[in-house]
């Protein structure tokens, strides 16, 4: 199946699942990197840093390595041309973004680029969604933490790196949705 013939959020899912792997492409040496193919976490580090750039989905479709943020807008591209309202959020913790879609009368979260959220997950608003995610957030926590920040944000612009996009959402002050933990 072709990006363009997908017809369903179940299919979008299914297609990223087999087409895209979590990773990104460094605009240094324009090679793909795999935090669990590296056996060196402060190379992989600093390449995010240095060498991560947001992809168009166009990029994405064409490369099959994608973070979150990637992977984000790729799924905001999708439902936006099928004219679904979409909502996207940044977690503070593990810097993790996702993307919850609204069909009739529920909410969907919607992730395809984080183990322990993949899937479609279905609740009755917004708000149940959010908790949702804050839920499975809670039941995976590896390292201590005392609240997540969810920032929600419209489209970021292609092509920047990591580090000016994180700084991007910390510097979204309004908006921000504390939960306590």
């Amino acid at each position: 199946m072709q990006y363009n013939d997908i017809k369903t959020p179940q299919e979008l899912y299914l297609f990223m699942k087999k087409n895209i792997k979590y990773g990104f492409i460094s605009k240094i040496d324009n090679k793909a990197y795999k935090r669990d193919e590296l056996n060196d976490d402060e190379f992989y580090d600093y390449m995010i840093h240095h060498g991560y750039y947001l992809q168009t989905p166009e990029e994405l479709l064409k490369s099959g390595y994608g973070l979150c943020l990637d992977q984000v807008e790729l799924e905001r591209d999708w439902f936006e041309r099928h004219g679904y309202k979409v909502y996207t959020y940044h977690s503070n913790y593990h810097n993790h973004t996702f993307l919850i879609y609204n069909e009739e009368d529920a909410y969907y979260l919607f992730d395809r680029s984080f183990y322990i959220f993949n899937g479609i997950h279905k609740a009755n608003s917004l708000e149940e969604c959010l908790d949702l995610y804050i839920g499975l957030q809670k039941n995976n926590l590896k390292e201590p933490t005392k609240e997540i920040v969810l920032t929600p944000y419209e489209k970021i612009e292609f092509g920047q790196g990591f580090t000016e996009i994180i700084k991007h959402f910390k510097e979204e002050l309004k908006d921000k949705i504390v939960f306590k933990l």
